[in-house]
């Protein structure tokens, strides 16, 4: 992860692309910069098999991405979330990186899956 580490710190200025889209409440424009984002990080492991992975899903991806911009979280909280998972790559930490992404994949599924409606006696 060092190696990774050191490439971030010179290459994820993508990420100001988001907080200037979240700054400005475009949230098409930090949709396309969040995924230029996913894009960049996978670029950065250097795996063929995580960059072919990555390729199959980006039809999925995008279409998630888009039913997010729909949501009413404020995009400054997306660019803030994205700025801590870049910081723990930036710093090597693993442990931490994989705890945000689990609560940045948690996030988007509450909201992307709505409650389910209670049903009357039920």
């Amino acid at each position: 992860m060092p190696e990774v580490a050191k490439k971030a710190r010179a290459r994820l200025a993508v990420h100001d692309d988001m907080v200037l889209a979240a700054k400005r409440g475009d949230r098409a424009g930090l949709s396309d910069a969040d995924l230029r984002f996913h894009e960049t990080l996978v670029g950065l492991s250097g795996s063929p098999r995580l960059a072919r992975m990555h390729g199959t899903l980006l039809v999925e991806t995008r279409m998630c991405l888009t039913a997010l911009q729909n949501t009413d979280r404020p995009s400054t909280d997306a660019a803030e979330e994205h700025g801590e998972l870049l910081e723990a790559v930036r710093a090597g930490d693993k442990r931490r990186l994989i705890r945000l992404i689990d609560a940045h994949m948690d996030d988007a599924l509450r909201r992307l899956i709505p409650d389910p409606v209670p049903r009357p006696g039920g």
